[in-house]
């Protein structure tokens, strides 16, 4: 399974898309001295993605089907971290299968 984030996200909401096709990834990206990217990624939706929005406030957990199986996806936490003075937020997940 591949889990993407993706907008609108905030402090207590997250868009979550699951299984979209992954095109192109660099761990590293080649960029100019003056910026950092630390990776990009590059997807697109098929028959097979899903998309989930959860809450911390309401809505914190769905179930979704995948290849032949049910799992929970729940919202656990969304915290921040600061990485050279500019705070990224960071997403917590716990997945069972049903």
């Amino acid at each position: 399974m591949v889990f993407d984030v993706r907008a609108p996200y905030g402090d207590r909401e997250v868009t979550l898309v699951i299984n979209p096709n992954i095109q192109h990834y660099e761990e590293k990206a080649e960029t100019p001295k003056e910026f950092e990217v630390r990776q990009v990624m590059v997807s697109q939706d098929t028959d097979e993605t899903q998309t989930l929005s959860l809450s911390l406030d309401s809505n914190n957990e769905q179930i979704i089907d995948f290849q032949s199986a049910k799992y929970k996806v729940k919202l656990l936490n969304i915290g921040k971290e600061n990485i050279q003075g500019q705070d990224f937020r960071n997403f917590e997940f716990f997945v069972e299968e049903q």
